[in-house]
């Protein structure tokens, strides 16, 4: 949950990739949040609640959420992984202040590249997991007002399906 101005982000990982921040001026970082188990595993059914963590942002920071085809080839390791996307990452945003065009830059990197090849294919007998990244900026000032139209501003989705 994004509380717009508020600066804070509350986030759950049902077995999910870790939040990315990417910061005005401050880098690239993770955020702190417990993993719990998969959806539809038995946690969070019930009265097992799931983990949940908040966490700061800075004013103008980007969020990303991304799919593990972005970072994973068969065999490798996942942190690695996630660690060599914070580099195209921090050039992209810095670069395009616009999200729709830092998204669609790093989409096309990730098609044109030798080593996102391998990501999108899969080996034999398994299924490909296409290539996903969604971002939402936070605010950069609170509002006086809460407008329903403001509500989508700053936020897109880019989904490329593996072959």
């Amino acid at each position: 949950m994004i509380i717009p101005g508020a600066g804070t982000v509350t986030i759950c990982s049902a077995g999910h990739l870790p939040v990315l921040v990417v910061g005005t001026g401050q880098g690239v970082r993770a955020l702190d949040c417990p993993v719990n188990m998969p959806l539809g595993v038995g946690v969070g059914i019930g009265d097992v609640p799931l983990e949940r963590a908040r966490a700061k942002t800075p004013p103008g920071a980007t969020l990303v959420l991304y799919k593990d085809g972005l970072i994973e080839t068969p065999g490798s390791d996942m942190e690695l992984g996630i660690a060599e996307l914070t580099v195209p990452l921090r050039q992209l945003f810095a670069d395009a202040p616009r999200l729709e065009k830092a998204v669609d830059r790093m989409l096309a990197g990730a098609a044109g590249s030798g080593e996102s090849q391998r990501r999108r294919d899969p080996p034999a007998g398994t299924a490909p997991g296409g290539v996903g990244l969604r971002t939402r900026r936070a605010a950069r000032a609170p509002r006086p007002t809460a407008r329903s139209a403001a509500v989508g501003r700053g936020r897109t989705t880019g989904f490329r399906p593996g072959r």
